[in-house]
């Protein structure tokens, strides 16, 4: 049961509160709270490395400990490593990944529907803001998301924000209404998150 602690949460306002003096007089809409695998180590956990460590245990299990989700494909290239040496050494020196954009995402294909969001906001009836900011947050699947998006409003969610619903529940595994609001978009975490929101049957 990982929750955030009362004392955490007057730490990060009060820290909040030297940078953005006005946010001491709000609440918070909402918190969060995660584990973070760490090597073993003696004294605080804060103190401790954030290093990963990959190795063959005595099984020959290939584990991985420890390090950072933004460290996580230097991770996967060591890994990989590992493994190849053992079974295909041909492949050991490859690193296909290391100088490709994530799904396609470069910056040439980003400026590319940068582009054209005047065409496909008026293609959509959206405002061209909106499509900049699905760009932005879904880089080249934004016409898949688009193409989601339902003709007209209806319930608590916007058109847009209908289209981003269907589209998590169709392509991201959004099963309940914390998928949507707090994993697929950050709706709930901005205060936005509809009341009584359900998901789709």
């Amino acid at each position: 049961d990982v929750h955030i602690s009362p004392a955490e949460t007057d730490y990060l306002r009060g820290i909040a509160a030297k940078v953005f003096p006005e946010s001491a007089e709000y609440q918070p809409l909402a918190t969060f709270s995660s584990l973070r695998p760490l090597l073993p180590s003696s004294g605080s956990a804060t103190r401790a490395s954030r290093e990963h460590r990959i190795f063959y245990d005595d099984q020959g299990i290939l584990r991985i400990t420890g390090g950072k989700f933004t460290t996580y494909r230097a991770m996967s290239e060591e890994a990989a490593d590992l493994v190849t040496a053992r079974i295909a050494p041909d492949l050991h020196p490859m690193h296909v990944t290391a100088g490709h954009a994530l799904n396609g995402n470069t910056q040439a294909a980003i400026d590319a529907l940068l582009a054209e969001a005047p065409a496909l906001a008026a293609s959509y009836s959206l405002p061209e803001s909106e499509v900049q900011m699905l760009v932005k947050q879904y880089g080249i699947l934004t016409p898949a998301v688009l193409e989601c998006m339902p003709a007209f409003a209806s319930g608590d969610l916007s058109r847009l924000d209908s289209g981003r619903l269907i589209y998590a529940e169709r392509h991201e595994m959004a099963l309940q209404p914390r998928d949507f609001l707090e994993v697929s978009t950050t709706l709930a975490l901005e205060g936005r998150a509809p009341v009584g929101f359900t998901m789709n049957a």
